[in-house]
């Protein structure tokens, strides 16, 4: 389709220029692969390191949310409302990750009942829950 008038081709840069942050087609599967990748990578390496420290996991929860946020939003060069949910998704579940990854550590075996095991536990005091929100925070914020 050509554009034939200059309020026409004005009003095509306007669209393209606002719609620059959204994600389009074949963006949606880098985001959430590249944003699924660090999650998992970083809640593997939170678990073994809280066998050593483990009162650093919830400040690292929080630093684990921005890089998953700043690395989400490098992968696919945009920053946007859309980029900043997937990377405050995958940061929760990059916690997830880490609840699961320790009790497979503790226990060398994985089924059914460590999986809501760590669901429950992800929720079962404050500062859990100040640490996931934190980290879903930042995530969200580098991403945005």
């Amino acid at each position: 389709m050509k554009w034939k008038t200059k309020e026409e081709r004005e009003a095509k840069a306007f669209f393209k220029s606002h719609n620059a942050t959204l994600l389009h087609g074949s963006e949606w599967p880098k985001a959430v692969g590249v944003a699924l990748f660090i999650a998992i990578v970083s809640g593997i390496i939170l678990a073994f390191l809280n066998r050593y420290v483990s009162l650093l996991s919830g400040m690292l929860m929080i630093v684990i949310g921005g890089i998953i946020g700043e690395m989400t939003s490098n992968a696919v060069n945009k920053k946007g409302k859309q980029v900043a949910i997937i990377a405050a998704c995958m940061s929760v579940f990059s916690y997830f990750v880490f609840f699961v990854a320790s009790y497979v550590i503790a226990s060398a075996s994985i089924n059914m009942a460590i999986l809501l095991f760590a669901l429950r536990s992800m929720f079962t005091n404050l500062m859990n829950l100040i640490c996931v929100a934190a980290g879903a925070y930042f995530a969200y914020r580098q991403a945005y």
